[in-house]
């Protein structure tokens, strides 16, 4: 039988020193009550609470049916941060965890790696955005959209989310950050809730965020923000019968953003869908425009019919080298928001000081926009066409109604789309030509 160690005392404790010499810690039993208990003393005077105990057999590895005891070593932690009676209650909690079947060091260690596995999810939304804007930032082209991004979510998101934790945020809190501007600022609201729901979706790929992402628009948002009052008609408008006016005497004029405005006219397309396109987006062999899902109003890619006026224009645009862009600055980069308006107004203004009437809109007394052509080309379809009206509406992008998602399962009605981009092209080549 071994012999029990000497019980040490709290002064023998506080008096135990390295041993002249020694290049590796001794290691003191404390002896008593607490058997397995052990004073480490290291060279340099440090000391540390060490137990040493047994915690179940396991087989001999040379000897079958011969099994061996199983040691485990358990730091207490520092002495005098932990004094000898501390050391003493802290051995016996291991010993009554280990006669429950329980493993401390294998609990210790899932219970660190839960902490770390929560410290990782403690990520604020700020951090997350950074984040997702590095991703995205490989797939912008430019700096424009990026420097777009940030100005926004500084102006409107971090004041409210910035600190908060990721996973914690609710649809409630996103919805007050975007109802401001929900109905004043409907496109850069529209445009914002897309990129927050990209920083939500970053955060749940990276595990920091368990659940749904709170900027989902279909059952999350849309009950809670509603459809906005903006309505596309009610952009100035010229009367569709002066399109093909106006479109000669934008042809008198050079420069992309009269190309650009041409081809927003032959397509019915939005100006940021017309401003922001790549080349990539484009099969001039197929004769289409496929407009990915981020860049359109409803989060929905959008396939546009290419007229033989439109694909001509394109070709013009590609053989004067425009690299990225079929529409572009003088530095290559997509035109301003405000450069087809403002060669509206500008083409307004020459068009009355040469006694002519201008770029009015009838109905609103105001000049013409470029969202306002998408109105006369579906008053022109209405008026002068058999086209149904879930074709224009195809071609517009609504899919607001149960006749027009039925149509867009039907292969989005391409082929007859196809039909009326072209009708529409020789409408307004017909008037320029007579």
């Amino acid at each position: 039988m071994p012999k029990a160690a000497k019980m040490l005392s709290a002064k023998a404790v506080e008096n135990l020193r390295p041993v002249r010499g020694q290049t590796i810690p001794q290691s003191y039993a404390v002896g008593g009550e607490s058997p397995g208990l052990y004073l480490q003393v290291a060279p340099s005077g440090g000391k540390s609470w060490l137990l040493r105990i047994t915690v179940g057999k396991r087989p001999h590895p040379a000897q079958p049916g011969v099994f061996r005891q199983l040691r485990r070593e358990f730091g207490l932690g520092r002495y005098p941060d932990v004094p000898l009676k501390d050391a003493r209650a802290k051995a016996e909690e291991v010993r009554v965890q280990i006669a429950r079947g329980c493993d401390p060091i294998t609990e210790r260690k899932a219970a660190a790696s839960a902490a770390l596995a929560e410290q990782a999810r403690q990520k604020t939304f700020a951090e997350c955005e950074r984040a997702t804007l590095e991703v995205k930032r490989l797939s912008m082209k430019g700096g424009k959209t990026a420097a777009l991004w940030r100005s926004r979510f500084d102006t409107y998101v971090h004041p409210a989310l910035g600190k908060r934790i990721v996973g914690e945020i609710t649809n409630e809190e996103v919805a007050a950050v975007l109802e401001p501007i929900w109905q004043s600022k409907h496109p850069t609201a529209r445009k914002l809730r897309q990129w927050i729901k990209a920083v939500f979706d970053y955060a749940k790929a990276k595990k920091y965020r368990i659940g749904d992402n709170p900027a989902e628009w279909k059952g999350c948002l849309e009950t809670l923000l509603g459809k906005p009052r903006h309505n596309e008609q009610h952009q100035p408008a010229l009367p569709y019968a002066r399109t093909a006016e106006f479109i000669r005497a934008l042809g008198k004029r050079g420069g992309d953003s009269a190309r650009a405005l041409e081809f927003l006219i032959l397509t019915a397309a939005r100006p940021g869908e017309v401003r922001g396109a790549t080349w990539s987006e484009f099969d001039l062999e197929k004769k289409l425009w496929t407009i990915p899902a981020e860049r359109m109003k409803e989060d929905r890619i959008h396939r546009v019919p290419l007229s033989d006026m439109a694909i001509a224009l394109l070709k013009r645009q590609k053989k004067a080298g425009r690299k990225v862009y079929p529409f572009a600055n003088t530095k290559g980069d997509p035109l301003s928001d405000a450069a087809l308006p403002k060669l509206i107004k500008d083409m307004h203004a020459a068009d009355v000081k040469a006694g002519g009437v201008g770029y009015f809109d009838p109905n609103y007394g105001e000049i013409a926009v470029p969202h306002g052509f998408r109105s006369a080309m579906k008053d022109w379809a209405r008026s002068e066409t058999q086209y149904a009206d879930e074709v224009s509406e195809l071609a517009l992008a609504h899919v607001n109604n149960d006749a027009t998602r039925a149509a867009y399962a039907r292969d989005e009605l391409l082929i007859l789309r196809a039909g009326l981009m072209s009708d529409w092209a020789k409408f307004c080549n017909k008037t320029q030509s007579a």
